[in-house]
């Protein structure tokens, strides 16, 4: 899986999740959640997907609401609704540990 492919996924919510893996979830690795700045869309971390001193970690990158390709929320969203969308992406991914990067 290439860090270019924008993968999809319906959450419970209605909202359609856009994030991006930097390669297949491998649960012996510490995961990493990437939440990029205002403006901006899951690429912005393109650097960190293809720097080899990450290949320890799984990371993912989550386009926000009004960001990128993240739907279903229209215009009111807040930061609490990401939390709340990340955690639903991330119960589907089964992974129970991570680290936020904001």
């Amino acid at each position: 899986m290439s860090n270019k492919e924008l993968l999809h996924i319906p959450l419970d919510n209605g909202v359609n999740l856009a994030y991006r893996l930097s390669h297949p979830i491998d649960k012996s690795l510490p995961t990493i959640v990437m939440h990029h700045a205002f403006l901006m869309n899951s690429r912005f971390y393109d650097r960190q997907f293809k720097d080899s001193r990450y290949a320890a970690y799984n990371l993912i990158s989550i386009d926000a609401h009004g960001h990128g390709e993240t739907t279903g929320r229209g215009k009111d969203f807040t930061f609490w609704d990401t939390a709340s969308d990340t955690l639903q992406l991330l119960t589907k991914l089964d992974i129970d540990q991570f680290y936020v990067l904001t």
